[in-house]
């Protein structure tokens, strides 16, 4: 086991969603108790604590986003309204009832909080929440969203198919076709050059984001893949399909070299920021701490459904019981094996 660093308490269910700002000085959640609490993730603070939330917060399908500088909070419930809080004191910034996020997410600056609305997908101003553009060509409703660490392109998928958006136009530079159904995950390499796409025709396919290219597929997965992974260096890939299998592979030559297999259900993956370890939540059976070189199980934490690595790697969050608790990845208690 690793030290509990911090334990974040009052919540009275379980947390479902956990968010730590780039800068590290934010943590917020929500979760059972469809409160929104905002804590200092230094000194375990409590800043805010609301029962602002939908009754859509029990359910897997919200949504939720920290701008980089921690300084507002996006939420959102399918089917029902998408929210703007201040973590300064929790104050609600912004009400969208028309507007019903599938997904949310900031840009790498904070200048721009971009929303997955049916088939569109909708950008506002930070700060004013000006409406700026509207990107549409989707033919379904887009459920994946992600802007590239380098800010230059907004990544959608819809059904089978993927768009990449430019920023600094607002246009679409291109559609990525290669998938035969459903996309199910994406993840973004940290230096914006690799996007990983899986979905239920079992495959995962690299693409080249600067060209708009397939590089390769991965087939060795038996069933729908529906989390991704790509680690800092981009070399290493982590994939989780439905049959609860987690797998480990090179980008270069498509090697499985780690196989996890029989988990009840992979809720999430993450990996720190040096890329040395890998982090999965795993239902039942808790977070599991995997040293990404070796492919190996280095340490399990109680059952999460979410977790959060911090900016330097230094601990990780995720849930225990009602808490949320800062674990320190850097020192392990005296009961690890």
């Amino acid at each position: 086991m690793y030290e509990c660093k911090l334990r974040l308490k009052g919540r009275k269910g379980l947390p479902t969603r956990i968010c730590v700002s780039q800068r590290g000085n934010v943590l917020v959640s929500t979760g059972h108790d469809l409160a929104l609490r905002i804590w200092n993730s230094a000194t375990g603070k409590l800043i805010h604590s609301s029962k602002y939330l939908d009754d859509g917060f029990r359910q897997a399908g919200s949504v939720m986003d920290v701008s980089r500088d921690g300084q507002y909070v996006a939420t959102g419930v399918p089917d029902q309204s998408t929210k703007v809080f201040s973590t300064n004191n929790g104050e609600r910034l912004v009400r969208w009832n028309k507007k019903r996020a599938n997904q949310l997410c900031f840009s790498p600056d904070g200048s721009c909080l971009a929303a997955a609305v049916g088939k569109n997908v909708e950008c506002f101003r930070a700060g004013d929440w000006v409406p700026l553009s509207t990107l549409s060509g989707h033919t379904s409703k887009v459920h994946l969203l992600g802007y590239c660490p380098d800010g230059r392109t907004l990544v959608s998928a819809a059904g089978k198919y993927v768009k990449l958006w430019d920023v600094s136009t607002n246009k679409l530079r291109t559609t990525l076709e290669g998938h035969s159904k459903q996309l199910g995950s994406m993840a973004i390499a940290p230096d914006s050059s690799l996007l990983a796409t899986g979905g239920e025709d079992n495959q995962v396919i690299l693409w080249d984001l600067p060209k708009g290219k397939p590089i390769a597929t991965y087939s060795d997965h038996s069933s729908y893949v529906f989390d991704l992974a790509v680690s800092p260096d981009g070399d290493t890939i982590a994939s989780a399909d439905y049959d609860g299998e987690l797998r480990l592979w090179r980008r270069s030559s498509l090697e499985t070299f780690a196989t996890m297999a029989g988990e009840p259900w992979i809720e999430k993956l993450a990996f720190s920021p040096d890329g040395k370890h890998l982090a999965f939540s795993s239902g039942e059976e808790g977070v599991r701490l995997v040293e990404t070189k070796k492919g190996k199980v280095v340490a399990s934490l109680p059952e999460s459904v979410d977790l959060a690595w911090s900016p330097k790697g230094d601990w990780l969050a995720s849930g225990d019981k009602s808490d949320i608790v800062l674990w320190n990845t850097s020192v392990k208690s005296r009961k690890a094996k």
